[in-house]
């Protein structure tokens, strides 16, 4: 009757210890997700770009230049407010470029100035019209 009671003593503590350390696990998470803000990555790790209007604009990379005359007007700054745009840049103005519609193309002050477009959506081939294997 005793090695019963033993068995059941060490099956309950074993029980107890899973289930506080399933309780410490999920506090942790819940910890840690509670104290996280949103977070942009650096734009030295990835593609330089802008979020504006809920339209994603990227930096072009083919050597362009732009000056200051090619600007247009001051459309945003980059920031958290409501009409503001987000980026992976840290701050600055944004602006519109002469002779391209501002839902096409804009330019920021990044290591100079740069020109971002949107990127139009790749399609991918659907298997009905790929070639037939032989």
């Amino acid at each position: 009757m005793l090695s019963v009671r033993k068995n059941f003593m060490w099956l309950f503590l074993s029980i107890a210890a899973i289930v506080l350390g399933c309780m410490l696990a999920a506090g942790i998470i819940l910890y840690h997700n509670s104290q996280s803000d949103f977070h942009i990555p650096p734009c030295e790790a990835m593609r330089p770009y802008i979020e504006y209007h809920g339209t994603m604009y990227f930096a072009v990379l083919d050597g362009s230049v732009l000056t200051s005359s090619d600007l247009g007007k001051a459309i945003t700054t980059i920031g958290d407010g409501a009409d503001q745009a987000r980026s992976c840049i840290p701050s600055g103005t944004v602006y519109s470029v002469k002779g391209y519609p501002s839902t096409t193309h804009l330019a920021a002050d990044f290591q100079g100035l740069m020109l971002f477009e949107t990127m139009p959506p790749t399609s991918t081939p659907s298997p009905s019209t790929s070639p037939a294997r032989q």
